[in-house]
């Protein structure tokens, strides 16, 4: 039996990029941005938070829609799909 290359399965690329809808926790300032699939969260984060002009002194996070804080250590692509609005938080810690 001869398999053409049309009856092959090929997994389409996957885009570089994704577009991202990021609002301030105030919900005053809206961005959307194409970012690297591959790059971290928290990285993401500060590039965001610097389009913004917030306080460079604050370290700073993404929460998604359901305001779960996204992993700032895993790759984006990982933790949100094409068209997400997430929200950019300044990163606290208690006790």
């Amino acid at each position: 039996m001869r398999v053409h290359e049309s009856d092959t399965c090929v997994a389409e690329p996957r885009p570089a990029t994704l577009r991202l809808m990021a609002t301030d926790v105030t919900g005053s300032l809206e961005l959307s941005q194409d970012v690297q699939t591959d790059v971290p969260a928290g990285a993401v984060a500060r590039s965001l938070a610097e389009q913004m002009e917030l306080p460079k002194d604050v370290a700073w996070a993404l929460r998604n829609d359901a305001g779960a804080f996204l992993d700032e250590d895993r790759q984006i692509s990982e933790q949100v799909q094409e068209g997400e609005i997430l929200t950019i938080t300044p990163k606290s810690h208690l006790g």
